[in-house]
This record gives structure tokens, C-alpha cells and sequence, in this order.
């Protein structure tokens, strides 16, 4: 005990400048083991990105980014939300005690070096971060706690369940590591490993959800007996809406393309086989993977007539099909009838998407895809139904096109939401779609994304003045 007593107590600052320190806790990498990893990297390129922190500062790597400047080669890195020196030093600890070949010796003097910096810690946490047994751990505790470089605690923190997990941000260039680095700390936690393009989209999505949020807090009702919104299930909605059997000319419906909502394709057809007028007609996005379950059940108890294919420029969207990435850059619209179907002009089964909308939900389609459909598929006055309404976007061009609506969403907010966006369609605030309406309705659909035909004589068809591919 006098032994113990006797021993002079370390300063306070000098504990302090080594729990700042934290690359302290680490052995020194040798000048030999450096210049290996060099020749690697020139070689081979950077196998394992530095990770670097919402401030620029590099976490784990400093070798290799230093490396990497001497080389003159661009350094991928991660960028991860540090929330404290604790966590910037467990960090430190899982990467590189994994990653290094390191002694019982060099573990010990580690798990001393951390005890001094985080105390309550617990000796099984401890132990699994480092990767040794808690009994060594619990061994350099003893030991520090009797020479009183540390203080003797009834109580350790044990390890959290529920313990969040950060989310990273892989980057390639520097200019994305700085990207980065101003935007993590909005990206939600739990998304492991992510790239800066998914990371933007992300925040840029929770940026609109405030913003629809906000909206929908501060929409006033809409009241206009042509376009009707509901907060039901689309199953409630006949009744709600005191719908008039055989009463509907068209359904434009955007349901949801999860597994989840396969079994309600079933009652939708039922829906559309008893709301809609003869020679009626549902046009329904959907999933590419579910649309033979689609075309099986809408075709009990609809007829089938044809798929319109909505396609766009620029990204496509990663999908699967069994190991195989798929970039889809389409989707799929059929046209199901009941009875024979009442067409009232001709229509294109293509239409070219020019921009993506997603101002209001995150499954928004284009506006102008929606005023193209009820165009080509209905008249002015009749009466359109969508059951999935999310944004609404069916409802606005029905207001445009002087349709009458009734639709609904489960979802309370996206009723507000597209309450107050009718509302400043009604006082002049209108966007204008991606994809043009019909030129001329008295002439064949022809639509502006679309060359006009020309018109050319029996001699000019002859002669081949006019490419053979425009029509006579």
C-alpha cells in the first residue's frame, strides 16, 4: 500500500493532451512498412479508403492519403459524422487492430491508453473492439485503477443494443470528399456505407419532406365539387364518395410496386369492374418484376388492350433480376377496358419523360405523363378516378383539363399536401409539365417531343425524296 501511495499521480493535462491525441494509441508505423505500402499503392491503387470526418480530418489513413499526395493520385475516402473524441477514437480501434497483426503486448499497452481516455467503458466492449478477451482487459484495469491512473468504478457502461450505427459516404475525388463532408451530418443514420450521389438524393429528399411538411401545416381546405379528395383506402372510397356504379370513364391509378401491395391489385380490378362505364377504361403504372401477377388478376375481370411504355433520359434506376443488376429506364402502363373500349382518337404508346418531378411525394410521376393519358383517353367533363393518389398529380391535370376527380390516399399528409397544391393551381401558381400536350385536337395525336410527319405526294414517295419511314 505504501508502494501504491507513494507513487507520484500523473497531471491532469498530461491525461488530457493524451485522450486529444488519439493517434498516440496506435504503435508507429516503420519507415520499411511505409514504403511497402507505398509500392502497393503504386501498384495497385488504394484498396482501403481513408476514412475522414465531417470536418475534413482524416480518422484512419493518414498514411495512405499521404501516401497517395506523394504519388499524385487521387485517394478515395469515406466520410463518416464523428460526435466525439471517444467515438473518433473506437473508430480508430476497430479499423486498425483488425487490420493490423499486433502482439499481446501492443494490445495491452492500447487498452491502457484508452482507459485513460474513456473509463466506463465496459471490458467486454472494450475487448471486442481491440479483439482480445475481456479478462485482459479487466487485468490492465486492476492495474491502472491501483496505481490510480485511473479511477476505480463501481459501475461500467455496459454495451448499447441499440446503438446507432453512422452512415458513411464513399468518395473518389477530393472535390466529392468536400461534398461530403458538408452533408453528412444531414444524411439519417443506419445506411451503412453509401456513394455521394445516393448521399445528395438523400438530403435533397429530406429537404423536399420538410418542405411538403410545411406545406401541408399551413394548406388551406380545398373545396370544389368537380375535383374531390379523400382521406380513405381506395376500398372506402366508394362510399365516401357516394360513387355511382358504371358512373366512371377513366382510372389512373400509380399504386405502390412492393410486394406489400400485390394482393390489393385484386380488389382494384373488382373496383374498376363495377365503377366503370362500358368501354371504360384503368390505366395503372406498375413494377416490371410483378406485371405478369398484374396482367393475371386485372384480366378476370378486364379486358386487355395494349402497354404504354413510359421511358426517360439520363439516370436509370438499379434493379435486380436474380444476381444480375438491371438500369431500368422505363416502366410500364397497361390499358385495360371493360368491354370493348371507347376510344376517341389515336394516341402514341410511348411517352418520352424529360424530367423527373419529385416536389411533392417521393413516388411523384411527371405531370405532363398524366395530362397525356387523360387527354388521349378521355373527354372534358367526364369523370376520372384515382385510388392511389399520393401527390395528386392525377388531380391537377384533371383541374387543367377541366375533368372531373375523385380520388384518395391513406395518407392524411399527402391529402393536405395535394390540397394546397390545387390550391395554387387555382390562383396561378402552375408548374409546366415535362411532356407537351396534344398540338391540335381536331388533327391526329401528334405531340411536340415527337416530329411532325410531313406530307408528301405519290411522286415524291416514288422517288424517294422524303426518307421512307415518314408516312404518305
Amino acid at each position: 500500500m505504501r508502494h501504491i501511495m507513494g507513487r507520484v499521480r500523473p497531471r491532469k493535462g498530461n491525461m488530457m493532451r493524451k485522450a486529444n491525441h488519439t493517434e498516440d494509441i496506435l504503435p508507429p508505423l516503420l519507415p520499411d512498412d511505409y514504403e511497402t505500402l507505398k509500392a502497393s499503392i503504386a501498384a495497385r491503387g488504394v484498396d482501403v479508403p481513408i476514412l475522414v470526418d465531417q470536418n475534413k480530418e482524416i480518422v484512419d489513413g493518414k498514411h495512405r492519403r499521404r501516401a497517395c499526395d506523394e504519388l499524385h493520385i487521387d485517394c478515395p475516402s469515406i466520410v463518416q459524422h464523428v460526435g466525439s473524441e471517444i467515438e473518433r477514437l473506437q473508430l480508430r480501434l476497430q479499423l486498425n487492430c483488425n487490420r493490423r497483426h499486433l502482439n499481446g503486448k501492443q494490445k495491452r499497452a492500447m487498452i491502457a491508453t484508452y482507459l485513460k481516455t474513456d473509463p466506463q467503458i465496459g471490458n467486454p466492449e472494450l475487448g471486442e473492439i481491440i479483439g482480445c478477451d475481456k479478462k485482459t482487459v479487466e487485468t490492465v484495469r486492476r492495474k491502472l485503477e491501483s496505481t490510480r491512473e485511473i479511477p476505480s468504478l463501481l459501475k461500467l457502461r455496459g454495451k448499447d443494443g441499440k446503438k446507432r450505427r453512422r452512415t458513411r459516404i464513399m468518395t473518389n475525388k477530393k472535390s466529392e470528399t468536400d461534398k461530403a463532408a458538408g452533408i453528412v451530418s444531414q444524411v439519417p443514420d443506419g445506411m451503412e456505407i453509401i456513394p455521394i450521389k445516393a448521399a445528395k438524393n438523400t438530403v435533397r429528399r429530406l429537404r423536399l419532406q420538410k418542405k411538403r411538411e410545411k406545406a401541408a401545416a399551413n394548406a388551406p381546405p380545398w373545396n370544389n365539387k368537380d375535383i374531390r379528395l379523400h382521406h380513405c383506402r381506395f376500398q372506402e372510397l366508394a362510399e365516401i364518395a357516394k360513387l355511382v356504379p358504371g358512373s366512371v370513364r377513366l382510372i389512373l391509378p400509380d399504386p405502390p410496386y412492393g410486394k406489400d401491395w400485390l394482393p390489393q391489385w385484386e380488389e382494384l380490378g373488382q373496383f374498376a369492374a363495377e365503377y366503370l362505364q362500358d368501354g371504360g377504361l384503368l390505366i395503372a403504372h406498375s413494377g416490371i418484376h410483378s406485371l405478369d401477377r398484374v396482367f393475371a388478376v386485372l384480366g378476370k375481370y378486364l379486358t386487355y388492350q395494349w402497354t404504354i411504355s413510359s421511358y426517360w433520359t439520363g439516370l436509370a434506376n438499379k434493379q435486380y433480376l436474380q444476381q444480375q443488376v438491371v438500369l431500368g429506364k422505363w416502366r410500364p402502363i397497361p390499358v385495360f377496358s371493360k368491354g370493348t373500349p371507347h376510344l376517341t382518337g389515336g394516341f402514341y404508346d410511348t411517352i418520352h419523360v424529360e424530367g423527373k418531378e419529385k416536389e411533392y411525394h417521393d413516388w411523384q410521376q411527371p405531370l405532363g405523363v398524366f395530362e397525356r393519358l387523360i387527354e388521349d383517353f378521355s373527354q372534358p367533363g367526364d369523370l376520372v378516378v384515382d385510388p392511389c393518389g399520393g401527390a395528386f398529380t392525377t388531380a391537377v391535370a384533371c383541374h387543367r383539363l377541366r375533368r372531373r376527380f375523385i380520388g384518395c390516399d391513406i395518407d392524411k399528409q399527402c391529402v393536405r399536401i395535394g390540397a394546397a397544391r390545387l390550391h395554387d393551381e387555382r390562383n396561378g401558381k402552375r408548374r409546366e409539365s415535362t411532356v407537351p400536350n396534344r398540338v391540335d385536337s381536331d388533327k391526329p395525336v401528334v405531340h411536340a417531343c415527337y416530329p411532325r410527319p410531313e406530307v408528301r405526294t405519290f411522286r415524291e414517295a416514288v422517288l424517294g425524296l422524303l426518307p421512307a419511314t415518314q408516312r404518305l
